[in-house]
């Protein structure tokens, strides 16, 4: 992506040898279908987060291309109402993903001879199939959006009844992610993701009850929406399990950490050294963050 035509108004600034970056966040939002009697899934056009990383990887924000601003349906000219919003994050998870690639672990000297040096030699690069990983983070979060118009202590009073329903919502979302049945990370995006009705319905019960109270007009008030919503976000780029290993553990121990929870879960304890003879997840008791082997097999007992 190229600094070309972005909407970034400091001349101050010189963005020519910064490099952009957009991150799309996927969201699916529940909402109460009173025709089915249940809450159906939306998916919503997903979340550009745009930044660019300037000198010592410092992340400067900057408007995405094309974003609309403010914008309802991105239409030339057509402007929405300027809506407030306040999110609150009920569960937050980080897990790795890994892939098969192609890496470069050397080189050798291999023969290339020519009519005038029949003994020449050629470097050629040692590429054998190697994992990569990458993290990325899940989360469950419940969304308010209201008229920005509105009085200060309006808005005020809405987000306290936003954080009280939250507060709610969010015993019920890590009840299911932490339930001693759910082992692994897509387990566990799998439980959060079923518990959002669940969790929509308990924090509809709080807010509306909360909304109710304020002040307004009814008119006003159905201006307020409200929505527990999930999405992914990538964290960090492809990096080899090897390098990434032999640099964030020492050198003896064959695991790197594999994934951890943003809320209270089980007490957690020092790491524990173990071994396994397969490149899968190895859960240790009063722990949530299973470890990954690096293929590194052992004769002996688990310990």
């Amino acid at each position: 992506m190229t600094d070309e035509g972005l909407l970034w108004n400091d001349p101050d600034i010189d963005t020519d040898p910064y490099h952009f970056y957009e991150i799309e966040e996927r969201v699916t939002a529940y909402r109460w279908d009173p025709q089915t009697n249940s809450y159906v899934a939306e998916q919503r056009a997903p979340i550009k987060m745009c930044y660019k990383k300037g000198p010592f990887g410092v992340k400067i924000p900057y408007p995405c291309t094309g974003s609309g601003g403010s914008a309802g349906s991105g239409q030339p000219g057509e402007q929405a109402p300027p809506k407030g919003r306040y999110e609150k994050t009920l569960f937050s998870f980080e897990y790795p993903e890994f892939k098969m690639a192609t890496c470069v672990t050397g080189w050798t000297w291999i023969p290339c001879p020519t009519l005038s040096n029949p003994g020449r030699k050629c470097k050629q690069e040692i590429k054998m199939p190697c994992s990569k990983t990458r993290k990325s983070r899940f989360r469950v979060y419940a969304e308010v959006t209201y008229p920005a118009t509105l009085e200060e202590a309006i808005k005020r009073e809405i987000e306290n009844c936003h954080l009280i329903a939250a507060g709610i919502a969010t015993s019920v979302v890590v009840d299911a992610a932490s339930a001693s049945s759910v082992v692994g990370p897509q387990a566990t995006i799998a439980a959060a993701i079923g518990a959002i009705p669940a969790a929509l319905r308990a924090y509809l019960d709080s807010f509306v009850k909360c909304i109710e109270g304020l002040n307004v007009s009814d008119a006003v008030k159905r201006e307020i929406k409200a929505d527990v919503k999930h999405g992914t976000t990538v964290v960090s780029d492809w990096r080899d399990v090897t390098a990434e290993t032999q640099s964030g553990s020492p050198a003896n121990m064959p695991f790197h950490s594999g994934y951890r929870i943003d809320a209270p879960l089980w007490p957690h304890t020092n790491w524990t050294y173990a071994y396994a003879a397969a490149n899968r997840p190895v859960c240790l008791p009063y722990s949530y963050e299973p470890l990954y082997s690096r293929l590194q097999s052992h004769d002996g007992p688990l310990v």
